[in-house]
């Protein structure tokens, strides 16, 4: 939106995130942070730290749908739904050169990011399996300082990885004796050198979604509201 003000720029967004612009405390239900959490107040200062203008109510312009493609100047791009980061999260196709802009499939050795309450590890999974077979000259990640990532199957491969390798770090705290999330998140399994209080809370929620994988996989069950490993 800093962006909007700057230019007067158009914007576009997908269907999911287009009502958030008009409706910032929707914005911040969406992600977690109901009014009346307790760390709400310091994470919106990491926002406004970290993405200034990130709480400007906005005007969205354009609503954006699966496939739908758009031109700027002899480039055409083309929408490609990828949830699990969070319900919301696209990927744009640039079909001229046959690039696509993995946004927050980032392939950064940190790993996939799905720290809120609507993430999805599932949908993570099946969106990289979606850009695994899809046949790109690169993919740009949104965060990597060298951003064009040919050989981007291979780091698809890795960077799907983590998951299990998490869930395993997971599945090994409850055998040892962690009987809830809390217990689990004392010794962090995502961020193992957690000091923040907010980074804690997005820790919790990844967890909270490998939990309910191990449940669903019948390694996990909840007996008398402690886990317990099967």
């Amino acid at each position: 939106m800093r962006l909007n003000r700057l230019s007067n720029c158009r914007i576009a967004a997908n269907e999911f995130t287009a009502p958030l612009f008009n409706d910032k405390e929707k914005m911040k239900e969406f992600l977690g942070f109901r009014k009346g959490h307790p760390v709400r107040k310091l994470w919106e200062q990491l926002v406004n730290s970290n993405m200034y203008g990130a709480f400007y109510e906005g005007h969205v312009d354009e609503v954006l749908h699966d496939g739908d493609k758009f031109a700027l100047g002899n480039i055409t791009l083309q929408m490609l739904y990828t949830p699990g980061h969070l319900p919301d999260h696209m990927c744009i196709e640039i079909l001229e050169p046959n690039i696509v802009y993995g946004s927050d499939i980032d392939l950064t050795e940190f790993g996939p990011y799905y720290g809120h309450p609507n993430s999805s590890i599932s949908e993570f999974k099946e969106s990289i399996h979606k850009l695994q077979h899809n046949n790109y000259k690169a993919l740009i990640s949104g965060h990597l300082k060298e951003p064009i990532i040919e050989d981007y199957k291979t780091a698809l491969a890795a960077y799907q990885r983590q998951f299990g390798i998490r869930e395993d770090l997971v599945l090994v705290s409850i055998m040892e004796g962690a009987s809830s999330i809390q217990e689990i998140t004392m010794n962090p399994i995502i961020y193992p050198s957690l000091i923040s209080p907010i980074f804690l809370q997005f820790e919790t929620w990844m967890i909270e979604h490998h939990v309910a994988s191990l449940i669903d996989r019948d390694l996990v069950e909840k007996r008398k509201g402690k886990l317990m490993a099967l």
